[in-house]
């Protein structure tokens, strides 16, 4: 009965931790494990992410509880660059509440354990260059760590203004004036030159982006934005912020999930109690071939024709023989 026990002691740790032990079980115990809770659950418990949903939720409030009392530092976030600072960045953000705006960022994945969950974006701390491999072309290159601490909602990000441009508002007019000296190497055309700027103690999300589509429509060209009615209120580009650990190691599809979520093209005004039909876009090109991101396709514009139905009142009804295809568009950068 050792087997079952340990078994059923997992739900009582993080999913990572879950499956280390598990595999440990199966490692000592093998077909007696099996016998005990049959094929099908030993496979259900090694893979399922819904075990993930159950168990990390209770791991999290165990770690951070313990983190925040100060108790068990030496078991957190282990092999962490810049454990001590991260850990006091992470108490500090407490403020009044039982559960931090700033955690270990491969924990803000989890949207099911974190209040208002939006997005999952890791503070970055190291290094922005920008470089010039041959006349009218820019690399950005971004040294982005395996392992560090994020934020998961407008609490967080709210609290990392605060907590850091608010202390060190010189290093963030270093920040902007980085930005303007290249655009203006663009746009005077001068001699390119390589540019390179430190993040410590003035970090940078990461990463954050989007699409400004332009659209060949009656003739002509356009340049599609929505219009945002929250501050920052205003004209914007369709973008926002990654959600996971695969959207952070590649921004592509962080801008384009970000895109098909809020962009419509519908053959008539939206109006509440109408009914229009939308057009069907095709991602191809090199963004397909990259990071496929038309695997997301059918769930994200499902998503927000739900949204469009539930919150507008307008019925979307998909016309399937009408695709638009979306190429990408070379840029300097």
């Amino acid at each position: 009965m050792v087997d079952v026990l340990q078994i059923g002691g997992l739900s009582l740790v993080g999913y990572e931790v879950a499956r280390f032990l598990f595999e440990k079980v199966l490692e000592r115990f093998g077909d007696r494990v099996v016998d005990v809770v049959g094929e099908s659950m030993t496979s259900f418990l090694q893979s399922s992410s819904i075990v993930g949903r159950v168990m990390q939720p209770a791991f999290y409030r165990v770690y951070y509880s313990a983190l925040r009392s100060g108790r068990f530092e030496w078991a957190f976030m282990r092999g962490v660059p810049h454990r001590e600072a991260y850990l006091r960045i992470i108490r500090d953000s407490f403020l009044d509440t039982s559960i931090p705006a700033v955690a270990n960022v491969a924990h803000t994945n989890n949207m099911y354990f974190w209040p208002k969950w939006a997005f999952s974006s890791m503070l970055l701390f190291t290094s922005l260059e920008i470089a010039s491999p041959g006349a009218g072309e820019w690399t950005l290159k971004v040294e982005v760590p395996p392992q560090g601490i994020g934020i998961y909602n407008n609490r967080g990000r709210q609290f990392i203004k605060d907590y850091f441009l608010h202390r060190n508002p010189e290093g963030y007019r270093e920040i902007r004036e980085f930005y303007k000296t290249f655009m203006d190497m663009v746009a005077s055309k001068e001699k390119p030159r390589n540019l390179r700027l430190g993040l410590r103690n003035r970090p940078l999300r990461w990463v954050a982006g989007g699409v400004i589509p332009l659209l060949w429509l009656r003739g002509k060209w356009w340049v599609a934005f929505p219009y945002r009615d929250i501050p920052p209120i205003g004209l914007n580009h369709f973008g926002g912020l990654s959600q996971d650990s695969e959207e952070r190691m590649h921004p592509r599809l962080m801008a384009l999930r970000e895109f098909l979520e809020e962009f419509l093209i519908l053959t008539e005004p939206p109006e509440p109690g109408a009914k229009a039909t939308r057009k069907i876009i095709r991602v191809s090109g090199e963004f397909h071939e990259d990071i496929k991101v038309n695997r997301h396709f059918k769930r994200l514009q499902s998503y927000h024709k739900a949204l469009r139905e539930a919150q507008d009142g307008i019925t979307i009804v998909d016309d399937k023989r009408d695709v638009v295809k979306m190429h990408s568009i070379d840029t300097p950068l």
